[in-house]
């Protein structure tokens, strides 16, 4: 049994979901402006430095370290406004 890829959200005009900010958070996960990133490692993609397994949310509630936390200076990077 094959399992289908994901399809991407469609894109609908005038939508809050269309800014940038979303639309680059879409295409490189939260973790890219998170300040807990590791982009060393994994072909320069963001991954948690505690385990390149964890992802947001599952950081904000497991009860691990390390937590989210938004990094202004990659959101300033990215060029837009959140």
């Amino acid at each position: 049994m094959t399992r289908r890829p994901r399809q991407p959200e469609p894109l609908i005009r005038n939508s809050p979901k269309n800014s940038p900010f979303d639309v680059y958070l879409r295409k490189h996960s939260t973790c890219a402006i998170c300040r807990e990133r590791d982009e060393t490692r994994h072909h320069g993609a963001a991954h948690c430095r505690g385990n390149f397994r964890r992802q947001h949310p599952t950081c904000t509630h497991d009860g691990r370290m390390p937590k989210f936390y938004p990094d202004t200076t990659a959101i300033n990077a990215i060029g837009v406004t959140p």
